[in-house]
């Protein structure tokens, strides 16, 4: 009798929880019921999706045989896929690791939410166009949503997503390219969201050795704790207040376990290690890796307290494959 009574008891609970999962009735009443079932099977967890979405079938497309399409991949990247694609003015550039919420009300954005869940493992494309043309750049960041809540009515989805890579745009499909020419292109009656042709960007491969991008790494360390340490003494820090190098740190461990692509060694740094000699052990173990390299690289461009100030950086940082050269911007 008290095994029976404890399962009706999580039985209960259980029902209960089910009933409290948000209506899919919104502002733009696109949400359909298997979005919701997507809810309660498929919640979001950290980092889930752009692995998933990695592994997803190629797009087999006419455009893809493009041959200055083709060229413009980096280092012959074949993965390309459909993508949609939320577009924001080019000072809120994200950049690798990097956390951004948002508040989804009107239909072209909501359909993008939903898209992203049903068909991209939560990943979508985040494109960003310039004020002064209102031209949307070729090169976009991929986020993944990391969280959720569907409020419905008026207030729409609040989300928070993290950067998780880089895409370059080869053919836009559908949609307008900003809010500005939305306005005026006529979508304000029955929006939709941008749709593209994307090619994921991987870093090229370096020509120098691990030994030598290990140096820049510290020169571009040494540089922002300097600025810091300026910063501090010419202003007050009070208690908790983050100075610069606090920031560049926390960028960086995001940065770091956001960064899910893998790296190899070339020979040169296998015989740099080789060769080094039992006095080298201190030299050798402050070599950084790859991985951390490349996780300074996107980490130097977050340090700032307004990052909108660092925004022609940011989109430099952006537009460059090679981690080496983004240490030297």
């Amino acid at each position: 009798m008290t095994s029976l009574a404890y399962i009706l008891v999580l039985s209960t609970l259980c029902i209960s929880a089910v009933a409290f999962v948000p209506s899919t009735s919104t502002t733009s009443g696109h949400l359909i019921s298997t979005w919701q079932d997507s809810v309660l099977l498929e919640s979001p967890s950290r980092l889930f999706g752009i692995s998933e979405w990695r592994d997803q079938n190629l797009v087999v497309d006419q455009m893809q045989s493009s041959s200055s399409s083709r060229e413009s991949t980096s280092d012959g990247n074949d993965s390309i896929r459909h993508l949609p694609i939320h577009v924001v003015n080019s000072n809120k550039v994200a950049l690798q690791g990097e956390t951004l919420y948002f508040q989804f009300t009107q239909d072209d954005e909501v359909q993008l939410f939903q898209r992203a869940i049903d068909h991209h493992e939560g990943v979508f494309g985040l494109g960003f166009y310039s004020n002064e043309d209102g031209i949307m750049y070729d090169k976009i960041s991929l986020v993944e949503i990391k969280d959720y809540n569907m409020v419905g009515d008026e207030f729409g989805i609040f989300l928070s997503v993290q950067v998780v890579g880089r895409a370059m745009i080869l053919e836009s499909e559908v949609g307008p390219t900003s809010s500005s020419s939305s306005s005026s292109s006529g979508y304000d009656e029955e929006r939709q969201p941008v749709v593209a042709l994307c090619s994921e960007i991987l870093n090229r491969k370096e020509r120098v050795t691990l030994a030598q991008a290990s140096q820049m790494g510290k020169a571009v360390e040494k540089l922002i704790a300097e600025v810091c340490n300026a910063e501090n003494e010419s202003c007050i820090i009070f208690g908790e207040d983050e100075d610069r190098w606090d920031r560049y740190r926390q960028a960086y461990h995001q940065a770091l376990e956001s960064d899910t692509l893998g790296y190899t060694y070339s020979a040169r740094d296998t015989e740099d290690r080789g060769s080094l000699t039992s006095s080298d052990n201190m030299e050798e173990a402050s070599y950084y890796s790859w991985k951390e390299l490349n996780a300074i690289s996107w980490a130097a461009f977050s340090t700032s307290e307004c990052l909108q100030q660092d925004e022609a950086y940011r989109l430099a940082a952006l537009d460059n494959d090679c981690t080496t050269n983004r240490l030297l911007l």
